[in-house]
């Protein structure tokens, strides 16, 4: 027994030292993509209005002016996709983030393995169509085969934050997918459905499965027609028909989307037109609100111009946004300055000054006046707060 097990174990390295030397002899190519950044700010001016209450914040910490302050950017990095084979994968690193590897795959004739991505292409078919209640499951990685236009694959997720089980799982010890996306005359359309188990069961319980198609037709040669339908996690379900009609300088649209954890279904129509120099665009739903917008944009020699309004809701409580904005190449020097009026009251007033050098850096000086001031509850944006701002700021930056 020992004498067959020694076997075996020489059996088993010397596969694993040829499987080795074939992955070896395979070239090996790599692609390398550079990126860096350095940026000095020097903050001239500020005397805007900040918040300081710490429980108005909910926990988050706004500057408290810096005027004189100086700061210092920079990051270094590299992207290097590496092949061998069927084997790529991407290695980044940054000063930022330090080392990072993903996107492991093989790929060999109609076979794929890895962390491969979902193959659901009906999720969201139609624009606002339900992604969330109604959604897809995570795919983590699998095994794909692909015949044509159709593709299968086991897959798995380590969590799903769309699916919550009574027994508290977000995630799957298996799953199966298949997709299929086919043209006919005049249109085309996709077919897709996932399965899963719970992994906290014994008894392999299956998730909520998913399914969904979508079709796309062209009506005529100006109208494009597109209907969607998705059975998700949780069992909600989405639909969404859209007809689009394109012209030379007039677009249009009309959209009904339902979700089953929304009571009311949407209505959306829109138009879109260009009169001369201005766009045009007007929006109107089911809620019986109506926006209406317009801009334009032009140059003249060293001189640009832009300017745009936008009317919210002009059949209820009506709102107004507008801005003007101009520009001046001086050569050695870009001027540029902006207003801009808010419904609320608030204004902004920006202006600067930018040189480029013949080495590619750029060395600007702004000023910014905002008005905006946070009352109340906070309301962030993207990290942005609406405290209201006087600053002047001067800054060299270069970037490759």
């Amino acid at each position: 027994m020992k004498a067959f097990k020694l076997a075996s174990a020489f059996a088993v390295t010397g596969l694993a030292l040829a499987v080795s030397g074939q992955a070896m002899a395979a070239d090996t190519t790599t692609d390398w993509t550079w990126a860096g950044e350095v940026s000095v700010e020097s903050v001239l001016m500020d005397n805007g209005d900040y918040i300081t209450d710490m429980n108005t914040l909910a926990g988050r910490l706004f500057p408290l002016g810096q005027r004189g302050s100086m700061g210092v950017t920079s990051d270094l990095s590299v992207s290097i996709d590496v092949a061998n084979g069927g084997f790529s994968a991407t290695m980044d690193l940054s000063e930022a983030d330090g080392v990072e590897v993903s996107d492991f795959l093989y790929t060999e004739g109609a076979w794929m393995f890895g962390e491969v991505s979902t193959i659901v292409a009906s999720e969201g078919y139609v624009a606002d169509m339900d992604v969330d209640a109604a959604g897809s499951y995570d795919v983590d990685g699998g095994i794909r085969y692909t015949s044509g236009s159709f593709k299968v694959q086991a897959e798995a997720n380590a969590a799903t934050e769309d699916f919550t089980s009574l027994t508290g799982a977000g995630s799957r010890d298996v799953g199966l997918a298949v997709a299929y996306a086919g043209d006919f005359e005049g249109g085309s359309f996709v077919v897709d459905a996932q399965y899963g188990e719970n992994p906290t069961s014994n008894s392999d319980a299956a998730n909520e499965m998913y399914y969904g198609f979508g079709v796309t037709m062209a009506a005529s040669d100006a109208v494009t027609v597109m209907g969607g339908y998705t059975s998700g996690i949780g069992a909600e379900t989405a639909m969404g028909l859209r007809a689009d009609y394109t012209a030379d300088a007039f677009t249009a649209y009309a959209s009904y989307i339902s979700n089953s954890a929304d009571a009311d279904a949407d209505m959306d129509l829109g138009v879109a037109a260009t009169v001369g120099a201005f766009a045009l665009t007007a929006d109107y739903d089911t809620d019986g609100v109506l926006d209406l917008g317009a801009s334009t944009a032009g140059a003249s020699g060293a001189m640009t111009y832009t300017a745009s309004v936008d009317l919210g809701d002009v059949t209820g409580t009506m709102s107004t946004d507008w801005a003007v904005g101009a520009g001046y190449d001086a050569g050695a020097v870009v001027y540029a300055a902006g207003y801009a009026s808010r419904d609320d009251g608030s204004s902004e007033v920006t202006a600067s000054a930018t040189h480029t050098t013949e080495g590619g850096a750029v060395l600007a000086l702004a000023y910014e006046k905002d008005t905006g001031l946070m009352t109340g509850s906070v309301a962030l944006d993207d990290g942005e707060s609406d405290y209201a701002r006087d600053t002047l700021v001067a800054t060299a930056s270069y970037s490759f």
